[in-house]
């Protein structure tokens, strides 16, 4: 076996030996280290004869740890992407979910699936999976980033009724991986993506006001000035919990850092702007956030107070001058400011 390259052969011994588990194991790890097996004919029967034989060994971590290396050599073959797949993998969760290399191999091949087709796992029900990974792996940065980018891609396009089932579970996973991990940018950018599907929930605000995840964004604009990404996702995510409940903005106003200081939040803006003034999509995400925070007197009174109307506002103006949507946007949040000065 060891001699012979062609996948035809390496399958024909496992049909063989197709109860002998220490032949299958041998098979499989040779197979995965070969360097000339053919990917198409691998991609072709890896469900109709792998699969199959495979799945009666789920409790080797050999045999599952080979078997995933070579789903992830042809997974971005159209062919692969099934609910056959996916049931495979899904089965080796409760299984490893101890085993942080193996879960890191599913997680990855899963975020592949959900890529191309969120649906297949969404019918899978691996929600419930993920949610036990995650809870069980909140030390582990790699394990949570790849969780929430799982949860991001399944929850995108359309929240479904599992879910929703776990969202309370979810969302205090997320402030768990907020206070674990303050300084990983990353790791916060995610969060922030697979939190976003869930602020259109109804009992969302509730709990972030209950919990003050709120905060922990904050937090995170400070924590993470100098990454665009992060403060990207941090000024999406903080901007559409506004829009929903102005409780979320006096939480916003009145954060204070993890040593008890009250955080100038207004500050923390005008130094996002310094740093990344001369890309648009961050000033664009300020006014954005601002302009969420207008309707409520509260926050223009903190905007009067902060003179954020001839710092920030005139230096976004000043900078992108010839943006149209931008120096609208600078003048619909002066207007609301003229408008509250001249009632005070």
């Amino acid at each position: 076996l060891g001699n012979n390259e062609k996948f035809e052969y390496y399958l024909d011994y496992l049909k063989q030996h197709r109860n002998a588990e220490s032949r299958i194991e041998y098979a499989i790890q040779l197979c995965n280290r070969s360097k000339s097996v053919d990917l198409s004919s691998l991609a072709i029967c890896f469900q109709k004869d792998i699969i199959p034989i495979v799945e009666h060994f789920l409790s080797n971590s050999n045999i599952v740890q080979n078997t995933l290396e070579l789903l992830v050599k042809i997974i971005h073959n159209d062919m692969i992407i099934t609910s056959q797949t996916v049931t495979f993998v899904r089965k080796m969760i409760p299984l490893y979910e101890n085993n942080e290399d193996i879960i890191k191999k599913i997680a990855d091949i899963l975020i592949v699936l959900a890529t191309q087709d969120a649906k297949l796992l969404n019918n899978a029900r691996i929600a419930s999976h993920l949610v036990q990974i995650m809870t069980k792996h909140e030390e582990n940065a790699d394990v949570s980033a790849k969780c929430c980018t799982l949860l991001w891609l399944m929850a995108k396009d359309s929240m479904t009724n599992e879910l929703r089932g776990h969202q309370a579970t979810i969302l205090s996973i997320f402030l768990n991986i907020l206070q674990n991990h303050p300084d990983n940018s990353d790791l916060f950018t995610k969060v922030c993506f697979a939190f976003l599907p869930f602020i259109f929930e109804k009992s969302t605000v509730d709990y972030l006001v209950q919990f003050n995840l709120v905060r922990y964004f904050t937090i995170g604009l400070q924590q993470h000035n100098d990454n665009r990404p992060a403060i990207k996702a941090a000024l999406t995510v903080l901007s559409e919990l506004f829009k929903l409940d102005e409780r979320c903005v006096m939480r916003f106003l009145c954060s204070r850092s993890n040593d008890g200081t009250l955080l100038d939040s207004m500050e923390i803006l005008n130094k996002i702007f310094d740093r990344f003034k001369n890309h648009v999509d961050i000033p664009r995400g300020i006014l954005t956030l601002l302009k969420s925070m207008s309707p409520y007197d509260d926050a223009i009174d903190e905007m009067i107070s902060t003179k954020i109307d001839e710092n920030l506002l005139y230096e976004i103006k000043r900078f992108h001058s010839e943006n149209d949507d931008i120096i609208q946007t600078c003048e619909h949040i002066m207007t609301r400011i003229r408008q509250r000065k001249s009632i005070s």
